[in-house]
C-alpha cells in the first residue's frame, strides 16, 4: 500500500499533527521526517518506514 508523505515547514508542526491524527483516524499509512536524522541515507531510511 501507498503512503502519503507529509510536507511541511517546522513552524507548522501543529497543522502536520491534525493531519496525522485524521490520517490515523481513517487508517490511511502516512510519514513524515520524524525517523529521519541529520546525515543519515534518508533512501534507505524512508525504505525501512515505509
Amino acid at each position: 500500500m501507498s503512503h502519503v508523505f507529509i510536507s511541511y515547514k517546522r513552524e507548522d508542526a501543529d497543522k502536520r499533527d491534525s493531519l496525522v491524527t485524521a490520517l490515523k483516524a481513517a487508517d490511511i499509512p502516512y510519514w513524515y521526517d520524524s525517523g529521519i536524522e541529520g546525515g543519515e541515507v534518508w533512501v534507505e531510511t524512508i525504505r525501512a518506514l515505509c
